[in-house]
């Protein structure tokens, strides 16, 4: 049986929004996204109900929290 990779916050965020539309919608530098992803896979809190708007019901909390 083969084992599936679980997706880190940080990749279902990204998979699901993309790194430069979140940048821009985040005032960021999509090196801060990309970032995300290279640092453990977390997203620093401050972003979350930002992120939940902007995924617009394609994210959850529990995505942010524990990924997929």
């Amino acid at each position: 049986m083969a084992k599936t990779k679980r997706l880190t916050p940080a990749d279902v965020v990204i998979a699901e929004l993309g790194v430069r539309p979140l940048a821009r919608d985040l005032n960021v530098s999509p090196g801060c996204i990309v970032r995300w992803r290279t640092r453990g896979g977390t997203i620093p809190q401050f972003y979350w109900l930002r992120l939940i708007e902007l995924a617009d019901g394609r994210i959850t909390t529990e995505d942010l929290v524990y990924g997929r």
